[in-house]
């Protein structure tokens, strides 16, 4: 089977669509990847080259135009479209009616795939947990990391959430999303009051994740998340994951259990007094999830990627009634 996986360039550097791939490749045949680079100034996906490109199945990661092109061009061959909640939460009715109809959809956000089966579609639901062996656990660590990535979620946000009279640590890594409006910074009295460390753009993967190791808490730099690949990430190292109480984050960590949510609109101090703990849990938990992941990927996935044309995919891949 030759495979066509459509995606967005930014996602190769985060690696948030690397394990689906891996998925594809191992299982199902060739897959050759277009990468849409519209973002750095490059091409858009090729829409008319994977049409010509004589592939067995189309799978689109995100990208909602490109899907929409393939969808009204009725290629004769199933298209495979994986939403993301930071995304997917915008589009309108007609996209909904229109195009998502045309395509199986596969969610790893719960809230994206109750909201398409309100809609009438047919998706089917996965949780993602990476594999905490090959992530190095924080031990001894302490203070706070935090990558502001868009506007909604900057220093004044997180000052907010800092507990009173907090005296730790506290770092921040200065690298936007790209056709992002930038977060707020702290200036230089706020630099100075809280000790803050900064750093930028890291073109070693590891010295990246060398830094966040000295950590004990994570801030998840977004409101909303498609996967959010690199809190997994935090979760699996065994660190205290801070998150917005919205997908998906919140479908991955139960506040004071496995990490600490707070509400976008009443920001409020948090307590970091049981951070280890939880960070702990956050680890013991991606483990077991980790195992029910290998399993539906060899199962229920697996079923949905290779179902026949008409095979309801809720039938095959539902673990529990939506």
């Amino acid at each position: 089977m030759r495979i066509a996986f459509l995606g967005h360039s930014y996602h190769r550097l985060t690696g948030s669509s690397r394990f689906m791939q891996a998925i594809l490749l191992a299982r199902l045949g060739a897959v050759e990847v277009f990468e849409d680079e519209s973002w750095q100034g490059g091409a858009a996906v090729d829409v008319a080259a994977v049409l010509a490109g004589g592939f067995d199945a189309i799978h689109v990661w995100q990208m909602e135009q490109p899907l929409e092109a393939l969808v009204a061009a009725r290629p004769g061959v199933p298209i495979y479209w994986y939403p993301m909640q930071d995304s997917a939460r915008h589009l309108g009715p007609a996209f909904w009616s229109r195009t998502a109809p045309g395509a199986r959809i596969i969610a790893f956000c719960r809230a994206v795939h109750e909201d398409a089966v309100r809609r009438g579609l047919d998706s089917a639901w996965f949780q993602y947990f990476p594999d905490p062996s090959g992530v190095a656990p924080v031990g001894a660590a302490d203070g706070v990391f935090c990558w502001p990535r868009r506007e909604a979620f900057g220093w004044p946000l997180l000052k907010r959430l800092l507990p009173l009279g907090f005296s730790g640590r506290l770092h921040l890594h200065d690298h936007p999303d790209p056709g992002s409006a930038p977060p707020a910074l702290p200036d230089a009295v706020d630099i100075a009051a809280h000790g803050i460390t900064q750093s930028r753009w890291f073109e070693d993967r590891g010295a990246l994740d060398r830094l966040l190791g000295e950590f004990l808490i994570y801030v998840a730099p977004r409101l909303h998340e498609g996967i959010g690949m690199a809190f997994l990430e935090a979760l699996a190292r065994g660190q205290c994951v801070v998150a917005a109480d919205r997908a998906t984050m919140n479908e991955y960590i139960t506040d004071g259990v496995n990490g600490l949510l707070f509400d976008p609109d009443r920001p409020r101090p948090l307590d970091f007094a049981r951070a280890v703990a939880m960070g702990a849990r956050a680890r013991e938990l991606v483990a077991l999830g980790h195992v029910r992941w290998q399993r539906d990927a060899a199962g229920r996935l697996l079923d949905a990627l290779t179902a026949p044309p008409g095979t309801r995919l809720r039938a095959l891949a539902e673990p529990f009634p939506a």
